[in-house]
């Protein structure tokens, strides 16, 4: 429940939306809020409310992912304004405004910037790009087959790809570097042409389905590859098929 609030609140664009909020909240109490105002918040709760219901309704599970409520949240950000200009209008020193607008600026952009950042700096991605860049040129060396299933049928919730190498239990990153796809458990019968399990763990902590032989190894996967050139599929029912998280 609390990652979903969070999700929720977070497609507001909490940046921006807390002063939004404040500055709502107040025009509200003090009776300033016109006709207008009222239906640009009542299309805001109508918009961002209905995407919540929907995906609760339809996928059955407290999930949201805020990128499906941010493109709502502009719909505020006029208060925004209103609140950042009343804040300066009280401020009677210029330099100390431009000072908190130079501070509040470098924030975003930290913000927009963070996330690919950390993508390529901290430990645990270095590790995993060092990891993928391995696999990668090692199965592209070592795969033999096919380079595409051929035609397959369109579903229409999920994308596919008839792509080869299927890569299962692999970072998604990896099977792109490959030139092959990712095993999708919306569709079992697909044949798995290499599979990977974290490293470290033992067979018993870690079995691996039958048809697999290890073939490579890195400090974080190790690499299983079909023994079948067609790949091999994994009797997911008998819960067989699913290596560890």
């Amino acid at each position: 429940m609390s990652e979903f609030l969070q999700s929720c609140f977070g497609g507001t664009y909490p940046h921006y939306a807390l002063i939004a909020f404040a500055v709502i909240l107040y025009r509200l109490t003090s009776d300033l809020r016109t006709r207008s105002e009222s239906l640009l918040l009542f299309l805001f709760l109508a918009f961002y409310i209905g995407t919540i219901a929907q995906i609760v309704i339809a996928d059955h599970t407290l999930y949201v992912s805020r990128r499906y409520l941010i493109p709502f949240a502009p719909l505020l950000f006029g208060y925004t304004a209103i609140g950042v200009l009343r804040f300066k209008d009280r401020i009677r020193c210029p330099a100390l405004f431009g000072l908190l607008t130079v501070l509040v600026v470098l924030t975003l952009l930290w913000d927009a910037t963070g996330p690919i950042v950390k993508e390529y700096y901290t430990s645990k991605r270095i590790a995993l790009n060092a990891s993928n860049r391995d696999i990668a040129e090692f199965i592209r060396a070592d795969f033999k087959g096919a380079k595409t299933r051929g035609e397959l049928p369109v579903w229409w919730y999920e994308p596919r790809s008839p792509a080869r190498p299927v890569l299962k239990d692999a970072p998604f990153q990896l099977s792109y570097m490959v030139g092959g796809t990712y095993w999708n458990a919306f569709f079992p019968d697909d044949p798995v042409d290499y599979l990977l399990v974290p490293a470290g763990e033992g067979a018993d902590a870690a079995p691996v389905p039958d048809g697999f032989v290890q073939v490579f190894e890195t400090d974080l996967y190790r690499v299983f590859r079909s023994v079948d050139p067609g790949g091999t599929v994994l009797d997911v029912s008998a819960g067989g098929g699913e290596a560890p998280e």
